[in-house]
C-alpha cells in the first residue's frame, strides 16, 4: 500500500467484489506508515462505496470516528459534531494527534446519520454514567437535577435508641442555585450542623444580672428528665426593675441547642 502525502492520518481501502466493477469499503490503515494490509473480508461484508465529499473518517452508519485530537476523551459518552449528537462506547488507538472513538451504533439514537465534513469541530457532551431505573425516556433539553444524600450517623444512632427503627429522619432541600456535587454537599452538611440533633428549648427565670443573649448555659436536670446539655441563650425579657433596694431585675430566658438565623445561613452555606 502506498503512503500518502504529509498530513495524512489514515488511508481508507476499497475493492470490488469478485468479477465486479464497483469499489466498496474494506477497511482502514489508521496511520501513514504501514505499507501492507491483510484483506480477510468476504464479498458479503464489504461496505459503502467511496465518497466524493471530504470527511474526517465518518459517514452515515459508520461505527467509529477518527478525531484529530489527542483527547482526553471519557471511556464512553456523547460527542457533538456540527448538529449531530453521536454516542460512543470505547476509545482506541490514541496518539499524540488523533483519537478513534469506537462502538458507535450503526443506526438509531446516537448513530452517525450524515457525513461529518472535514474541519467540523467535535465537542464532548455532558454525560451521567451508572444511571439505572429509568421508567420514561429522556428528551434532549430535559432538566437533570443532582441528588446528593448526607447523613449524620451519630444522630441516627441516638434517635434509634430513643424511638426505635433506624433513626433516619429525611428532609428534602430543593435549591436550583446549587450547580455541583460539592455545593450540594456543603448545603446538606450545613443543614446537619444546625438540625442533626433534636431541638431542645427551655424557658427559665433568674435574677442573674450577667444573663444576656448569646451566652452559653449548661442545663443539668436529674431524673426523670435526665437531660444534660449546653444551650445558647436566644432571647431575654427583663422586668421587675427597681422593685426593692438590692433586688436585681427579673430575667425570663429562652435557650436552645439550635440557633438559626440569616447569619448562620450565610456562614454555613455561602462561606462553606
Amino acid at each position: 500500500m502506498p503512503i500518502g502525502p504529509a498530513g495524512v492520518t489514515q488511508r481508507i481501502i476499497y475493492r470490488t467484489k469478485a468479477g465486479g466493477s464497483v469499489f466498496l469499503y474494506v477497511g482502514v490503515l489508521a496511520d501513514n506508515i504501514s505499507t501492507t494490509f491483510l484483506d480477510t473480508q468476504p464479498d458479503s461484508a464489504l461496505g459503502r462505496p467511496p465518497q466524493t465529499t471530504s470527511t474526517i473518517g465518518a459517514l452515515a452508519g459508520d461505527t467509529s470516528l477518527l478525531v484529530k485530537a489527542s483527547g482526553p476523551f471519557p471511556p464512553q459518552g456523547w460527542i457533538k459534531a456540527d448538529s449531530q449528537l453521536v454516542r460512543y462506547s470505547g476509545v482506541s488507538a490514541p496518539t499524540w494527534e488523533t483519537t478513534t472513538l469506537t462502538g458507535i451504533p450503526s443506526s438509531g439514537s446516537g448513530a452517525i446519520l450524515g457525513a461529518i465534513a472535514g474541519g467540523v469541530t467535535v465537542l464532548t457532551s455532558p454525560l451521567l454514567t451508572g444511571v439505572t431505573g429509568l421508567t420514561a425516556p429522556l428528551v434532549e433539553g430535559d432538566s437533570v437535577h443532582l441528588w446528593v444524600v448526607r447523613n449524620n450517623l451519630a444522630s441516627q444512632t441516638s434517635l434509634a435508641l430513643k424511638e426505635g427503627g433506624d433513626g433516619v429522619h429525611e428532609f428534602l432541600i430543593r435549591d436550583d442555585t446549587l450547580d455541583s456535587v460539592a455545593a450540594c454537599t456543603a448545603r446538606g452538611d450545613a443543614e446537619l450542623v444546625l438540625f442533626a440533633t433534636p431541638q431542645l428549648t427551655v424557658t427559665y427565670a433568674t435574677r442573674d444580672r450577667k444573663t444576656h443573649s448569646g451566652l452559653i448555659v449548661t442545663l443539668a436536670l436529674p431524673a426523670p428528665e435526665n437531660i444534660v446539655a449546653a444551650l445558647n441563650i436566644l432571647d431575654v425579657t427583663i422586668d421587675q426593675i427597681d422593685l426593692a433596694d438590692g433586688l436585681f431585675p427579673h430575667y425570663t430566658v429562652q435557650a436552645s441547642n439550635v440557633k438559626f438565623s440569616l447569619d448562620d445561613l450565610l456562614r454555613h452555606v455561602v462561606l462553606a
